[in-house]
């Protein structure tokens, strides 16, 4: 073959390769100019060397059959059985031209057969491409968005024509080449939508244990909902006789009736040695929740360490919006402390003219993504877990003075929240 006739074929391969596969992907993005150009050059290279390397058949088509696909890969982010198939198809066109030059009887030496073949190539790319455009145009986008099965009867249909084309109008060495040619490829193919076929059953799979958990948990909500559901009444009922006795000024009636009732099992585990760390702490209800979790600590062996430095009083939040961001913070450190080698709970508070500081920390057993701990969901303690924290942030969002932050030092993780006066 001359070197005219070589870089002849070798630009219409290019370029029959690139029309094929800018066209019928499933992606309906158009690539960029250098997209267009980094791609045909690639082909370019691939082709040229094919054709100056070598024209047997057990180096030329191996080369053309695995590196085109890989370049529609990388450079056109093709999935690799669509960049496969495109391929194959441009390859089935190329051979129809050649095929076409082929019966016209006229030498291949010679330019006039370089010529046809090279035209016919280009005319039945033109033609193939303006079919499929056709038809895409016809169906909705989405048959044929990551459709392995249509490029597959696509390549299938041609691959069959073409071999009966050949099988009736040629009867030489080329039968056997090309024909093995298209065998290997349509093995490898064939294995590429099995591989695609195991991967999408794998995601099945994924899916319906996703689905399972997600019932799972919706069950276990829908109990929870039914028990708060129930203290929902039995806080009411308590809170009504609660405000029956405040009506009427009967404190000392209220006082038993806590304690012998309401609170009996609570009060039997109080500890009073915490009473004098809380002293400077002046909000009632902050008082008591600190206190109650402070007690509930103590109960499961764990070290407390106190230090309150000055005197604390909070006005600037709500009562009950503090009481549940600080019983957030004490649950979370509390169950951390239960699973750790460490098992300390430490809390400081100090106040000055500009802020109120509250920390809290804890030893832990695993360290939490400190990115991701006000994620709702996350958790380092299992599933159906983590909306403490979440709760929490939704809570400071209502205040823009106060913040929380998260620090992690010697071994033990520190919440502090901090209140701008």
């Amino acid at each position: 073959m001359s070197v005219i006739n070589m870089l002849f074929t070798v630009l219409t391969c290019s370029f029959v390769h690139m029309i094929i596969v800018e066209y019928l992907s499933t992606r309906n993005i158009k690539p960029s100019g250098k997209t267009r150009f980094e791609f045909f050059a690639a082909l370019f290279v691939i082709f040229l060397s094919g054709h100056v390397i070598s024209r047997e058949s057990c180096v030329y088509y191996p080369l053309i059959m695995f590196i085109p696909p890989l370049c529609a890969f990388y450079i056109n982010r093709l999935s690799i059985p669509e960049a496969f198939a495109l391929s194959a198809a441009g390859d089935i066109i190329i051979l129809s031209g050649e095929i076409t030059a082929y019966v016209t009887g006229i030498k291949p030496e010679m330019f006039l057969h370089c010529l046809v073949k090279n035209l016919a190539t280009l005319l039945i790319a033109v033609l193939v491409t303006a079919a499929v455009l056709t038809v895409k145009k016809r169906l909705p986008y989405s048959k044929f968005e990551n459709n392995i099965g249509f490029y597959f009867l696509l390549f299938l249909f041609m691959s069959i024509l073409l071999n009966f084309y050949m099988t009736v109008l040629i009867n030489d060495y080329l039968l056997v080449t090309y024909l093995a040619n298209f065998c290997y490829k349509a093995l490898i193919f064939m294995l590429l939508v099995y591989i695609h076929t195991l991967n999408a059953k794998t995601r099945y799979e994924q899916k319906s244990r996703d689905l399972a958990r997600l019932v799972k948990y919706t069950r276990r909500l829908e109990n929870v909902c039914d028990d708060l559901t129930g203290l929902k009444h039995n806080y009411s009922n308590i809170l009504l006789s609660i405000n029956g006795y405040l009506c009427e000024k009967r404190f000392d009636e209220l006082r038993d009736y806590l304690s012998n009732h309401v609170l009996k099992d609570y009060c039997k585990s109080l500890n009073s040695n915490f009473l004098p760390s809380l002293k400077h702490v002046q909000n009632p209800a902050l008082k008591g929740i600190i206190f109650s979790k402070l007690n509930q600590a103590a109960m499961k062996n764990i070290k407390l360490f106190i230090n309150i430095f000055s005197r604390i009083e909070i006005n600037n939040i709500d009562p009950a919006d503090l009481v549940k961001i600080i019983g957030i913070l004490f649950d979370n450190a509390i169950e951390a402390c239960e699973n750790s080698s460490g098992n300390e709970l430490h809390l400081g508070m100090d106040s000055d003219s500009s802020h109120t500081s509250i920390l809290i920390g804890n030893t832990y057993c695993r360290l939490p993504d400190l990115s991701r701990i006000c994620e709702r969901g996350y958790s380092t303690k299992g599933d159906n877990r983590g909306f403490g924290l979440y709760y929490l942030k939704k809570i400071l969002s209502f205040y823009p003075h106060a913040q929380l932050k998260t620090t992690v030092n010697d071994n033990i993780f520190f919440q502090e929240l901090i209140i701008i006066k």
